[in-house]
Order: C-alpha cells, then sequence, then structure tokens
C-alpha cells in the first residue's frame, strides 16, 4: 500500500514527458530508417522546410488525354535517398546499428540535388513539419551529416509531441490516463519516432482537446489570454489535417456565462470556426497556386468519375460508408492500436485485447460531469471527420462505384478517440490509476521495442 500511495503522489505529467522523451529517443535510432510508412516523403517535406521553401514548386504532367495535372516536388541532396534502405515489404532481421552509424558519417552534399515528387505531403503546410524542419536546420549547420539530418528530424517530432502531451495532461486531471494511455499506444509510439507529420497532427489535436474542455470547467470569466489561446487551437487546427477542426465543436461545451451572455458565447464560436476555415482554406490555396494539385492516385481511381457517382446518388455513397465501417472495422482497431513497419509487424493476439479494455477503462473513469446533450455533441462531432475520411478515400483509392472505400488506415482515427472515449465517462478515478497508467504504458511500450528488434535486427 506504501508503493501505491507513492505512485499516486507522482506528477504524471513530469513521469510522462520524462519516460516518453527516454523511449521516443530510443525508437528514434532503433526504428531502421524508412520503415514508417511514407517516412522519406515526410522527410522530404521537413528537408524542403528547412530549407525555407514552405510551398513546394510544381511540375505540370498529362495524367491522360483530357487531362493535364499538377505534381508538388522537393530540391533535396541526392545523398538523402540513402536512407531508403531497404524498399517497403523489406525481408526481416536485416538491419543492424552499423549501418546506422554510416549513415551518420555519410557527407550531405547539400549541391547535389534530385526533385523527387511528394504530391501528397506537399500540400501539407509547414506548421506539421516545423519541429523536423528546426532540428535538421541545426544538424545540417553542425553536422552536414545524412544521419544527422534524418535522426534530428525524427528526435523533433518526439520532442514536440512529448510537450503537447505534457500540456494537455497538465491541463486536463480528470481524463490524464486517457491521453496517457492512448500516447502509449504502440502506433502513437512508432509514429512519434519518424520524420512523420502524423504525431506531431495528433498532438496538436490532443492538445486542442484538452484546452477546450479546461475551459469548461473554470469557473472564471473568459480572459484575453484564454480568447488567444482558442484562436491558437483553430489555427494550428486549420494548417494540420482539416479534418480533426471539429474538436472545434467542443467549444460548445464551455458555460455561455463565461463569455457574459449567450450573445456573445455563440458569436464567439462562429468567429472561432471563421479563423479555422480561413487557416484551412487560406493554406489550401496557397500550397495549390491557383493549379490543380493531383493526389497520388490508386491505378484503378478515377476522381473526376468517383466525385460524380456521389452527387448523382449521395444516398448509395452513404451505404457505402456505412458497409465499410462495418467490414474493415476490425483492420481498423488493430492499425489504430498499432500495425508497425510498413503495416507488416503484428501484435500478440493478446495485447490487442488488452490495450483496448485499458483504453475503455481510461475513456469510463474520470468523471466530466457531462450531460446527455454534451455527450451526444462529442460524439456527433466524430461524424464528419468519418465522412471525410470516406470522400476521400473513395476518390483517390477505390474503384468507380465499389462497395466499399479502399485505403484507410485505423491510425488516421486516433484524434477521434479522446472525444469519443471522455463522451462515456461516468466513474470518478480512484487511488490505482497511476499505477494502472504506469502499468500500461510500461506493457506498451516494451512490447513495441520488443517487436521492433525482433523484426529488424
Amino acid at each position: 500500500m506504501q508503493i501505491i500511495s507513492k505512485i499516486n503522489g507522482l506528477k504524471m505529467e513530469w513521469l510522462y514527458l520524462f519516460f516518453t522523451l527516454t523511449i521516443g529517443t530510443a525508437l528514434v535510432f532503433i526504428t531502421p530508417p524508412n520503415q514508417v510508412p511514407d517516412e522519406l516523403a515526410h522527410f522530404f517535406r521537413a528537408y524542403q522546410v528547412s530549407d525555407g521553401v514552405f510551398c513546394g514548386p510544381h511540375r505540370e504532367y498529362q495524367r491522360n488525354e483530357n487531362e493535364k495535372v499538377f505534381f508538388i516536388y522537393a530540391e533535396v541532396p541526392k545523398s538523402l535517398w540513402t536512407i531508403d534502405m531497404p524498399n517497403i515489404g523489406a525481408q526481416k532481421n536485416y538491419y543492424s546499428l552499423s549501418s546506422t552509424r554510416d549513415l551518420l558519417s555519410l557527407p550531405l552534399d547539400a549541391e547535389n540535388l534530385d526533385e523527387p515528387a511528394i504530391s501528397n505531403t506537399g500540400t501539407y503546410s509547414p506548421l506539421v513539419y516545423a519541429p523536423q524542419a528546426l532540428f535538421i536546420f541545426f544538424a545540417k549547420i553542425f553536422f552536414g551529416t545524412v544521419g544527422a539530418v534524418f535522426y534530428a528530424a525524427r528526435l523533433g517530432a518526439v520532442f514536440f509531441t512529448a510537450i503537447c502531451i505534457f500540456f494537455a495532461i497538465k491541463l486536463l486531471p480528470e481524463k490524464k490516463a486517457l491521453i496517457i494511455i492512448l500516447a502509449f499506444a504502440p502506433m502513437f509510439l512508432y509514429e512519434m519516432a519518424s520524420c512523420s507529420a502524423d504525431a506531431v497532427i495528433y498532438s496538436i489535436s490532443f492538445l486542442s482537446f484538452a484546452y477546450l474542455l479546461h475551459l469548461r470547467k473554470n469557473t472564471s470569466k473568459i480572459s484575453n489570454k484564454e480568447l488567444f489561446f482558442l484562436a491558437l487551437s483553430a489555427i494550428a487546427l486549420g494548417l494540420s489535417k482539416q479534418i480533426y477542426g471539429t474538436i472545434l465543436l467542443l467549444y460548445f461545451l464551455i458555460p455561455s456565462e463565461k463569455f457574459g451572455n449567450k450573445k456573445i458565447f455563440y458569436l464567439g464560436g462562429l468567429a472561432l470556426i471563421g479563423v479555422f476555415l480561413i487557416s484551412a482554406l487560406g493554406w489550401m490555396h496557397f500550397a495549390k497556386n491557383g493549379v490543380n494539385i493531383s493526389p497520388a492516385l490508386s491505378p484503378e481511381a478515377d476522381m473526376t468519375a468517383q466525385l460524380n457517382f456521389m452527387i448523382s446518388s449521395p444516398e448509395t455513397f452513404l451505404s457505402i460508408c456505412i458497409n465499410s465501417l462495418f467490414s474493415y472495422i476490425k483492420f481498423w482497431e488493430k492499425e489504430f492500436v498499432g500495425v508497425l513497419g510498413w503495416l507488416s509487424i503484428s501484435l500478440p493476439i493478446w495485447f490487442y485485447t488488452f490495450y483496448e479494455v485499458a483504453l475503455l477503462a481510461a475513456g469510463l473513469y474520470g468523471s466530466l460531469n457531462l450531460t446527455l446533450s454534451q455527450r451526444a455533441l462529442m460524439i456527433f462531432s466524430i461524424i464528419p471527420i468519418y465522412l471525410a475520411v470516406s470522400v476521400y478515400f473513395y476518390t483517390t483509392w477505390s474503384p468507380v462505384g465499389a462497395p466499399t472505400f479502399y485505403g484507410c488506415q485505423g491510425r488516421y482515427f486516433i484524434p477521434c478517440a479522446p472525444m469519443i472515449l471522455a463522451a462515456f465517462s461516468v466513474f470518478e478515478n480512484n487511488r490505482f490509476e497511476n499505477f494502472f497508467i504506469l502499468l500500461v504504458a510500461l506493457i506498451s511500450s516494451s512490447l513495441t521495442f520488443y517487436k521492433v528488434i525482433e523484426h529488424f535486427y
């Protein structure tokens, strides 16, 4: 009992920060290069941003005899292709730490450039690559090697993510178990220790979620400082992955009395949504620069024909969305928790059950004292995200008229988890909470390490 008492006295946000920086840094160096989905394209985009190129240049190509489109490319050193070893579907046990040492000593040769296409990552705003780009910038100055800039990009993502989650935990003590357990999911840890923008986007989403609920429980009148951070959250969501902007609907959980009267409260909500839309649409316009940027399409996809099909038969498309949910939910569940590598490294079956039970418990405990309508709002905010994901993957990855959409992965729903799980919170936290958090985090992170080393080394 004394041990439990001591654990209960720990500041979990500081413990989280220490452990996640330690674990994240270790994963940065033991995960082989380009063994996180789309990491090379993310790395090229981060390198581009580190050079001060916020909006990538375009190049035209003829998709078919009737349509010309443009793709975005990056100008990066040819030596960076060295990290593409080996390609997707790599054999097991191919990597050793001597390869990391070789990369750290390989000169960057920044004058000898190549121009790889980055059509998908090229449309992401510089914000979601800012931590990686900042670390790359200093690595170029002080080290000037391929390995230095690559691992610096990964470290930048780790540090930024850890700091965002630290403040999310601090702002929302009722749901600290939920936030920490989500942040220690193998999928989250694996993405965090990569050059990908995904963990940066997840952490911005978690922090925005925590800040909005923090304002809800604060009884004093809203301050100018709080309004500033509200606007900052809207801008950050608008410049990350826009589909997660529905998190801002949690604004309407804040008591209207904090704003003086309901009129000001609702005007403030409209202004917040306006700030988000201006940020999101403004960046999209700036990134495309008035031309038709083509996403990377599946060979079977025809974007124009698919859009026409969806517009002409919206009820059919809605049934396709529902059919996809029931068809793939088991796969998405598994990928949400963690399928590592290029979706090739599964975890033990028992762990998926263990983690999902732990996550459900973290959702049920830590009551936020929500009304029925507030719970409904939190759940409703997920629906537009799912519809946006459905539209994207149906138009870019699926054959015209397909009964389901293809290409979606479970990790895309990670930012939805705090809202939907918190909506079901009913029990107060108990004295075993910190012990429970530490146990889940230890098992999850240890298993992630083990699977990476077992597969690649």
